[in-house]
Order: C-alpha cells, then sequence, then structure tokens
C-alpha cells in the first residue's frame, strides 16, 4: 500500500472505531456525550504485518504470542 492509500485507510478505520466503540457503549447503557471526546483522542495504532506465503512451514516465522494495545482491534 502506498502512503496515500495508507493515509485514506488510517482515516476511515478511525471512523469505523469511533462508530463501532459509540455503539458498544450505547448498547450497555452509558451516555456517548461524556465519552465522545475520549473516545476521538489516541484511538488508533497502526501495525502492519505482511504474511507471503511459504512453501515450507517450517520455516516460517510470524508473531509471537502478545496482547493488542487497546480494547478494539480491526482486522484488514
Amino acid at each position: 500500500m502506498n502512503r496515500e492509500k495508507m493515509s485514506r485507510w488510517s482515516e476511515e478505520v478511525i471512523k469505523l472505531g469511533i462508530e463501532v466503540m459509540t455503539t458498544l457503549i450505547e448498547i450497555v447503557g452509558i451516555n456517548t456525550s461524556n465519552l465522545t471526546q475520549k473516545i476521538e483522542n489516541g484511538m488508533q495504532v497502526v501495525a502492519i504485518n505482511c504474511y507471503p506465503s511459504c512453501t515450507q512451514c517450517d520455516l516460517a516465522l510470524g508473531l509471537p504470542p502478545h496482547s493488542d494495545y487497546s480494547c478494539l482491534t480491526i482486522l484488514l
């Protein structure tokens, strides 16, 4: 992905994340007007990993066990 496409993708993922978080907060009965700014600030961490095909699976590396950085993870 080039820089412009990645920038646009990030913007759209931020919008999606805000929509999902707002909906989840409304579902549990919390007033979102108190949390809107907190939801919108610091909403995104972008980590890019590429996993090319490997015909020798015993040689493939990948990621070690880990935890995601936030409460919401959106995968492409």
